[in-house]
């Protein structure tokens, strides 16, 4: 049995990692933020939960207290935040987590980051030797920044860190993306900026397979993972078939990309 503390542990894919470790026979604490109406239903499940916010460096250390692996998956999940926000919890809360965490010794830190930080090229098979490229989105330009610190740390204090590059990743609490696709393509909101798009789809309990192995497996220390179920679509394919499933008509209109931002 480890000692395991999960940030994001109220979100789609914390959650799912929550009940992952559970199911492992691990003891498991979340750090949420005060007031998570979240809170509630992981306490119901045995979880430990003490309020901290990942901006306080000392909440943070006091969560890490007696914990041996840490997930970090707390972070601005959207592109429309202020970018102070970003900056802040992205950034500033990588800072603190790595800091504490080498305070306290921890063993294993896996930190959830995304495919995105790669950039946006398609025309070559990426793997995670990729150069970190920004395109000017915030969500990945600030995780590249956060990433670039959870390195420094590894490199000159030893974390034992372990990056994580999930791709779309969908399955069961997901909140933010398939049912967000799935009401736009009901309401017929939904505007594609290009029609061959691809995504690589990543089923949450894969992903959380691979987590909980890479948490474990000294090997995994300095090195980061790509993750996806080994096949990939578009994202006109797949929004399809969502509307396939719904039994409503597929949306075809597309318009610009410069056109559909400045929107």
């Amino acid at each position: 049995m480890k000692k395991v503390l999960i940030t994001g542990a109220t979100g789609f894919i914390g959650g799912n990692l929550v009940k992952g470790n559970l199911a492992k026979g691990n003891k498991v604490r979340a750090m949420v933020l005060p007031g998570d109406p979240g809170a509630a239903l992981l306490k119901s499940r045995g979880v430990e939960v003490v309020e901290g916010n990942v901006c306080d460096y000392n909440s943070i250390r006091k969560a890490m207290e007696g914990m041996e692996i840490v997930f970090h998956c707390a972070a601005v999940v959207t592109d429309w935040a202020p970018k102070s926000l970003f900056e802040q919890v992205t950034v500033g809360g990588a800072e603190n987590m790595c800091r504490a965490a080498c305070d306290v010794g921890i063993s294993r830190f896996v930190y959830m980051s995304t495919c995105d930080v790669f950039g946006i090229i398609e025309d070559k098979v990426m793997d995670e030797s990729f150069p970190l490229s920004p395109w000017n989105e915030p969500y990945p330009d600030y995780k590249i920044q956060s990433e670039k610190i959870m390195w420094k740390y590894h490199k000159e204090k030893g974390l034992p860190v372990t990056m994580v590059y999930p791709c779309w990743v969908f399955g069961d609490v997901d909140l933010t993306f398939v049912p967000l696709l799935a009401d736009s393509i009901v309401k017929k909101d939904l505007i594609f900026w290009r029609k061959d798009a691809l995504v690589w789809p990543t089923y949450i309990d894969n992903l959380v397979d691979l987590l909980l192995l890479i948490s474990e497996d000294p090997r995994a220390v300095g090195n980061g993972y790509l993750v996806h179920d080994g096949e990939f679509t578009t994202l006109h394919e797949f929004c399809a078939e969502i509307a396939r499933t719904l039994g409503v008509p597929p949306i075809t209109t597309h318009i610009p990309y410069g056109l559909a931002y400045a929107a």
